[in-house]
C-alpha cells in the first residue's frame, strides 16, 4: 500500500484534521485511544531487558505518549536488546573471529555470535521507528500531555518587550 501512513485520532485531534474534514471522521469517538498508562513489565526479564524497560518506561512518560497497549512492542523491543547485550558480551570475550590451530595450519573463521550480535541488532532497528525511537520517527510522535509547555523563550522575549 502506498501514501501517508495512518495517522492516530490524537493526532488527528490536535492537527484539526477531524474539524476540517468530519465526514472522513465520523465515527472518531468509536477509536480506541492511548490512555497514557504505564504497560506492566512482564516478569520473565531478565536484567538487561529490565533496564531497558525502565528505561523506555521513563522516557515515553517524560514525552507524555506512554499507554498501556504498548506493552507487546516494549516486551520486543526489551527482549531484543537483552539478547543483542548478551550476545555482545560474548563477542567481547571471545572476539569477532575464532582461530582455530591445527599442527602448522590456521583457520580463522567468524564467530556465531557476531551473527547473532548483528541480527538482535536488526530486529532493534525494526522497532525504533515504530516505537517513535528514531529522529524522523519522533517528529510523528504526538503527546498525550494537554498541558501547553512554556516556551522559554518566548517568556523571554515577553520580559524584553515590557
Amino acid at each position: 500500500m502506498t501514501g501517508q501512513k495512518a495517522q492516530s485520532i490524537e493526532f488527528a485531534e490536535r492537527s484539526g484534521a477531524i474539524s476540517r474534514n468530519p465526514k472522513r471522521y465520523a465515527d472518531h469517538d468509536l477509536i480506541p485511544r492511548a490512555d497514557g498508562a504505564a504497560p506492566e513489565m512482564p516478569d520473565y526479564f531478565d536484567h538487561h531487558a529490565k533496564e531497558k524497560w525502565n528505561e523506555l518506561i521513563g522516557d515515553f512518560q517524560t514525552l507524555g505518549v506512554l499507554s498501556s497497549d504498548c506493552r507487546e512492542i516494549f516486551a520486543a523491543y526489551c527482549i531484543a536488546y537483552s539478547q543483542w547485550r548478551r550476545c555482545l558480551d560474548l563477542v567481547r570475550q571471545t572476539g569477532p573471529a575464532i582461530i582455530e590451530r591445527d599442527g602448522n595450519a590456521v583457520t580463522i573463521r567468524k564467530n556465531h555470535l557476531s551473527v547473532e550480535l548483528h541480527k538482535y541488532a536488526q530486529q532493534m532497528d525494526r522497532l525504533r521507528p515504530e516505537m517513535g525511537l528514531t529522529p524522523s520517527a519522533r517528529g510523528r510522535l504526538r503527546s498525550l500531555n494537554t498541558q501547553k509547555q512554556e516556551d522559554q523563550f518566548e517568556t523571554l522575549l515577553g520580559r524584553i518587550a515590557k
